[in-house]
């Protein structure tokens, strides 16, 4: 059976990317918001629709996003990529002139 997505830690995990501070996020979404309601939001499971579309309208994400994403997945991708590309880099000469 497929564990549930944890959109609390997706919220941490995009608004961590974003660097907004908790303190920040909490100013945008309005009174009654401090640092610690954010922390007690990230740890919830499953959070309630209008507030979900809230904190995307804020992260400027999707909602499917927080909904949906799945990090295990993406690191299960990412490792199981077989591709044989090749990364080329330019190859500089110091031809002493400036």
């Amino acid at each position: 059976m497929k564990k549930p997505i944890h959109q609390g830690k997706n919220v941490a995990r995009f608004r961590e990317m974003l660097n907004l501070k908790a303190e920040a996020f909490a100013y945008q979404l309005g009174t009654g918001w401090a640092p610690t309601e954010i922390s007690l939001l990230e740890q919830k499971e499953i959070i309630e629709e209008p507030l979900l579309k809230r904190i995307a309208e804020i992260l400027k994400i999707p909602v499917e996003m927080i909904k949906h994403y799945d990090e295990k997945q993406e690191i299960n991708i990412i490792s199981n990529d077989s591709g044989k590309g090749e990364i080329k880099f330019p190859n500089f000469h110091d031809t002493g002139k400036n």
